[in-house]
């Protein structure tokens, strides 16, 4: 063991000799990437400054700095070849692969611990809170960056090698991405949901086993040839982890509720009672939404189905991560099979009001609805509506027809507290969401809400602006990307979640006037609801016999 620990050290200090230029190098980049952070967090740059561009740079420069220096010291003692020093000597090959282990560690990961460690105390967090950030973050680099280079630049003999293979598996997932893209071919399942983390976990742990594979086959047996073909193997397995069938990982996620069985009040049913639904000001029916991997959504052939969601809980929120819409003709042939518009259902206190989406994030486009607005009950329950956008020469063929509808969720039910801070000047913590601040912004307009989190940032969140002598309220601004990961999943230029929305109290059009304005600021408070998901769940919603043509939209 001894023996072990000298030989270890002596190449990890030989490689620190050789290589310290490039070792400041890459610890400079990513310091000088973390002090034009702080300044940005701290001050107002436009997108088009020259310092936003300079960041920029610095985070590309970053990766490449990590990467470079990693293959350096790999080359330092070469794998493939015959002619190496250290089979010449011969040094132990567990005892070289423990220092390049080590070189990584201390000389590449070390910096960005450090700098990672800094930039939360800066920001005032506490020193238990930044290092366990920074530890966490370093960890995940480790696995899904710095292991694989390792393990890729093993397989070469020198850089040149490195960059003409990089550029080859680059070139490789590039192209078969974009055939899949343009044929629609394959799309995964959770991409855009709050489920990805399952994606990205399979990948994170193929990455891990591959780089752990490569590098037992390199350093312990040096077979290269055979090395580079479960590159290949690894690198397509690795593509291929983001395509987790939907039903598994929902079935993980249900494993992992918070609150399990917190949703099972909640029965969707299909209330025909409603009458059609009015489209809201500003969307036709003759509107048409092009989307990136789906065509175009077209708003004449959207039915909307009117729905009523029971026991939705004082300020819950209930997000229907997928929907899978199924239309069945009379003698049982399933006719279409396709997604249903995006649902993200909101209750404000026990009598409401209610407010739910329609539209389709694929199509960019996703507008809310107050339950206010419509010829609904107004008791505080969830009578909403379920848009179904259709192929239109499908639609034109079976709208009249007598069909079978089948609707299966996968739900998620989100609860949060509320908390207040000033609506100018305000600067403190909150829990779940950090270190926050507000300000008026540059246009004259908003209420600038940021906020700074070392941790998983809240899945939704909800802003309004209250004046606190009079009670009046403008509406409120929402903002929901669900993410469920359990774990952090951070991979940004730091070990800090940036986060923050705009609260509207002025209309620059002069179209709209609020009811608080811009003098009732100094007495106004924005009050923030931060929703953390607490149970997931699955419903089908079933409708024995309609007519797809009933429930065309209406104009106002």
């Amino acid at each position: 063991m001894k023996s072990t620990i000298n030989m270890v050290w002596h190449i990890f200090k030989k490689d620190c000799r050789l290589l310290w230029p490039f070792i400041l190098g890459a610890a400079g980049i990513q310091f000088a990437s973390a002090g034009v952070q702080y300044w940005m967090d701290h001050n107002s740059v436009p997108e088009e400054s020259p310092l936003f561009v300079i960041f920029r740079l610095l985070g590309e420069a970053t990766s490449l700095a990590v990467a470079f220096l990693i293959a350096a010291a790999v080359y330092q003692d070469a794998i493939p070849g015959v002619r190496q020093d250290w089979l010449v000597r011969p040094v132990r090959r567990r005892d070289l692969l423990l220092a390049k282990l080590l070189f990584i560690l201390v000389m590449v990961q070390g910096p960005i611990l450090l700098a990672d460690t800094i930039q939360s105390l800066v920001n005032g967090f506490s020193l238990t809170q930044s290092l366990a950030a920074a530890v966490t973050r370093g960890l995940l680099l480790l696995t899904s960056i710095s292991l694989p280079a390792l393990a890729f630049a093993s397989l070469t003999r020198n850089m040149t090698d490195a960059v003409v293979g990089g550029v080859m598996v680059f070139v490789g997932v590039t192209v078969l991405t974009q055939i899949l893209a343009i044929r629609r071919a394959l799309q995964s399942p959770t991409q855009g949901t709050g489920l990805q983390w399952v994606a990205h976990s399979a990948l994170f742990a193929m990455l891990l086993l591959g780089a752990g594979a490569i590098l037992a086959v390199q350093y312990f047996r040096r077979k290269t040839v055979f090395a580079r073909w479960l590159t290949v193997g690894v690198v397509s397995l690795a593509f291929l982890a983001q395509f987790v069938p939907w039903q598994f990982a929902f079935a993980v996620q249900q494993r992992l509720s918070p609150v399990p069985g917190s949703g099972r009040p909640i029965v969707a049913t299909y209330e025909p009672s409603l009458g059609k639904f009015r489209l809201p000001e500003g969307v036709s029916r003759n509107a048409v939404f092009q989307g990136s991997q789906r065509g175009a959504r077209d708003e004449a052939s959207t039915v909307y189905l009117p729905m009523h969601v029971a026991g939705l809980p004082d300020d819950g929120m209930l997000n229907a991560d997928r929907s899978e819409v199924r239309l069945l003709a009379a003698d049982g042939k399933v006719l279409y099979r396709g997604p249903g518009d995006d649902l993200l259902i909101r209750k404000e206190g026990h009598q409401g009001p209610v407010h739910f989406t329609f539209g389709s994030r694929n199509f960019g486009f996703v507008r809310g609805v107050a339950t206010k607005d419509l010829s609904v009950p107004q008791d505080g329950e969830a009578w909403i509506y379920q848009g179904v956008a259709l192929p239109r020469g499908l639609y034109e063929h079976i709208k009249n027809q007598p069909l079978h509808v089948e609707i299966d969720y996968s739900l998620t039910l989100l609860q949060g507290a509320s908390y207040a801070i000033p609506a100018l000047g305000g600067d403190q913590r909150i829990p779940g969401m950090g270190h926050c601040t507000t300000k008026m912004d540059d246009d004259g307009d908003d209420i600038d809400l940021q906020c700074m989190q070392l941790g998983v940032a809240p899945s939704c969140g909800m802003a309004f602006l209250e004046h606190v002598p009079s009670g009046r309220r403008n509406p409120a601004a929402i903002s929901c990307q669900p993410y469920y990961a359990p774990y952090w999943d951070n991979l940004g230029r730091d070990a800090i979640v940036r986060f923050g929305i705009g609260i509207r109290y002025h209309d620059l059009s002069g179209l709209a006037k609020y009811p608080v304005d811009a003098s009732q600021l100094p007495e106004s408070r924005v009050v923030i609801r931060p929703y953390q998901p607490q149970d997931h769940f699955t419903r089908r919603l079933v409708i024995p016999n309609i007519r797809l043509s009933d429930w065309e939209s209406v104009e106002k």
